[in-house]
């Protein structure tokens, strides 16, 4: 990409004063194609811990990826059916923020 500068691949790494640490691996892919409601970025997170690796896709792309996806005791468990669209997420957020607002329920 003339005249753009970007420094990836990259890693964060940092630990927390409770002792978890956590890793942030960023990878550019320019020419990768990905079908999106939204626009074309792929992000997910993974939490892994001694026993199980929980991760999820942050945004619904069309196509078989499981919402959330569980391995642990040597086996992958997929969950289709849950609501990980985003105009759900900022709909739910700004129903939150407006309850706080109100009654100062919640974080």
């Amino acid at each position: 990409m003339a005249g753009i500068e970007i420094d990836a691949p990259a890693t964060i790494v940092w630990e927390h004063e409770n002792g978890i640490r956590g890793v942030w691996d960023i990878t550019l892919a320019p020419d990768m194609y990905l079908r999106s409601d939204y626009y074309t970025n792929d992000e997910r997170w993974e939490v892994t811990g001694r026993a199980a690796s929980p991760g999820q896709p942050l945004h619904r792309q069309r196509g078989p990826r499981a919402s959330l996806e569980v391995y642990t005791d040597g086996q992958m468990r997929s969950y289709h059916a849950l609501d990980d669209d985003w105009a759900s997420s900022f709909r739910d957020s700004g129903r939150h923020w407006l309850r706080w607002l109100h009654t100062g329920e919640g974080p």
